[in-house]
């Protein structure tokens, strides 16, 4: 944040220089065309120009506008089409392709059951054909065995295959026939008995096991028809339930009170006031959570920031060359025994820089002996030249000690005032979180509040429409006329009215007005964001121009120490230079 705010700065003097380049040019300009005397017309120009350009800017606001609202109506319906789209999808769509799977699985079972019964009814054909064959073939035939045989199988066979075969004939006549293979084989086996010339006594126990295999198969197919059958149905029953319950629905839609309408209304009214706050109140706390990280930074650069002001602090008290002489002179005049380093410290370079002053004027004044001493010549006017020049380096030394003590105190004045800064952000920061933390508490239980209230208008919409069935509504009696009612006739008395006004409606919509509460505790908060950030802005611009002026007085006591020394070191030379002379 320090960085990009120091970014910011250097872009806002950059352009401040631009625009007071731009403003330069602009008046040389101005006089210019004065001189010239067209500034008249180039004003009436320039005004005409800034007229158009108003006008050009507010048709572009205009339509900037109704862009914006255009969008804004284009998204919402975007946003109907998507959760309709996406209802289609998730619930719609799903449950008609698991219908569509059912009636699929439902018809091909059908048709399955259906084919199989024609099979199974084409077999029985077949094989009642092949066994009255057999029968006649073996009557023919005249052997004992055979008629004997038929004799003991046609009471046992005979009543139930009629019994049974009877009831397929019909389907069997009406359907093609898929039996083929089962009359060839038959016929086959016919043949192969009739070639052999005896029938085994094994052969008719072999076709009353497959007539009662056919037999319950048939059977189950009856059975599995008649379930489809009764589970269509069923399901046909409760189709027609849910249309019977469509249309009461409908009807008591239609014959309901305007009051009630208006109560369940108000109802679905303040469910979206409710939403909508509680879309505020999440956003509103998501700033908020937002808000607080930037704190958090915020409170550790302030930390970083008092670390290195401490730290600077105690470098000026331990590692001043050149403090203030004031505070020296009052250390000095204290009777306590034991001294800081920094007094130390301060007295040291005092006195250091005093010695080296008074050292330079009294060699400068020692070059003015020797040089008057002796004759007048050439070493004479180089002495006179080096006094001269350590004069002024004195005085050039006494100078920078002024300045130095000054922006020692600068210094000195600056972190004192950077300290105070951040203590005050500090504290601050921190009123600002308890103010945060309490907003939030409050806006907190208003939704709380806010959602009891729904709640409860919503049991109570559910409890009337309970209430309003067919089963529980009373029988209306047709009463006369009250005018048409003798005085003493009992019926004459006020009696209390079913369809009076109740305050059930206007106590619980009392309630519903306590949502305000809640939208005004949602734009507190807001207005409370807004001016944390303000404040947060505030706090580290402060912070960082501190530091900004900080560092640049360090810069400049660096500077003056350098000088300080260089002036020193040119000293010495000199001093040198002196006595290297002849």
């Amino acid at each position: 944040m320090a960085s990009k705010l120091q970014t910011e700065l250097g872009r806002r003097r950059d352009l401040e220089q631009m625009v007071h380049n731009l403003e330069e040019q602009l008046q040389k300009q101005f006089d210019e065309e004065d001189e010239r005397g067209h500034s008249d017309a180039r004003i009436a120009e320039l005004e005409k120009s800034l007229e158009e350009s108003k006008r050009r800017l507010g048709q572009e606001r205009q339509a900037k506008d109704s862009f914006g609202d255009l969008y804004s109506a284009t998204r919402l319906e975007l946003e109907q089409h998507k959760n309709e789209r996406d209802n289609l999808r998730d619930e719609v769509v799903p449950q008609l392709r698991a219908r569509i799977e059912g009636l699929e699985h439902e018809a091909a079972d059908a048709q399955a059951f259906t084919y199989e019964h024609t099979r199974m009814q084409q077999e029985l054909a077949t094989l009642r054909e092949e066994v009255q064959r057999q029968q006649a073939q073996g009557a023919r035939g005249g052997f004992s065995s055979i008629a004997e045989e038929a004799d003991v199988m046609s009471p046992i066979a005979g009543p139930r295959a009629g019994s049974s075969l009877s009831r397929s004939n019909s389907l069997a006549r009406s359907r093609s026939t898929r039996g083929g293979s089962v009359t060839r084989s038959g016929s086959v086996k016919g043949e192969g008995r009739q070639r052999s010339g005896s029938v085994g006594p094994t052969s008719h126990p072999v076709s009353v096991e497959g007539v009662k295999e056919i037999e319950d198969q048939r059977d189950a197919l009856h059975k599995a028809l008649k379930l489809m059958i009764a589970r269509h149905e069923k399901g046909q029953r409760e189709h027609e339930r849910a249309i019977k319950k469509l249309r009461k629905e409908k009807e008591l839609a239609e014959q309901i009170t305007p009051r009630r309408a208006g109560y369940q209304r108000e109802v679905y009214h303040l469910k979206d006031e409710v939403t909508t706050l509680r879309k505020r109140t999440e956003d509103a706390l998501e700033q908020k959570w937002q808000y607080e990280k930037g704190l958090s930074g915020i409170k550790i650069d302030l930390d970083r920031a008092e670390q290195e002001t401490r730290h600077l602090r105690n470098m000026l008290q331990e590692r001043d060359v050149l403090p203030d002489r004031t505070s020296f002179l009052s250390s000095l005049s204290s009777n306590s025994e034991e001294k800081p380093p920094a007094d130390e410290t301060m007295k040291l370079s005092i006195s250091a820089a005093e010695s080296e002053r008074d050292q330079a004027r009294q060699i400068a004044q020692e070059y003015r002996h020797r040089a008057q001493s002796t004759c007048p010549d050439a070493s004479s006017e180089e002495l006179l030249s080096s006094a001269s020049r350590m004069d002024e380096l004195a005085d050039q030394l006494e100078s920078q000690v002024q300045s130095n003590i000054q922006l020692r105190e600068r210094l000195a004045e600056a972190v004192a005032k950077g300290e105070r800064e951040q203590k005050q952000s500090t504290r601050q920061i921190e009123d600002m979180q308890k103010r945060l933390a309490g907003m939030e508490d409050s806006v907190l239980a208003a939704q709380q509040h806010s959602e009891n209230t729904l709640g409860n208008h919503e049991a109570e919409v559910r409890r009337m429409d309970e209430a309003s069935s067919p089963a529980l509504q009373r029988l209306r009696i047709d009463i006369p006329e009250p005018h048409k009612l003798s005085p003493t006739s009992p019926l004459s008395s006020k009696s209390p009215k079913l369809g009076g006004k109740t305050k059930l409606s206007e106590t619980s919509l009392l309630e519903a007005s306590r949502t305000q509460m809640l939208e005004r505790k949602v734009r507190e908060l807001e207005g409370l964001l807004r001016e944390a950030e303000d404040d947060m802005q505030t706090v580290v611009q402060r912070v960082n121009r501190s530091q900004l002026e900080v560092a640049e007085l360090q810069t400049e006591r660096d500077a003056a120490l350098t000088q300080m020394r260089k002036l020193q070191d040119l000293i010495v030379e000199e001093r040198e230079r002196v006595e290297n002379f002849p």
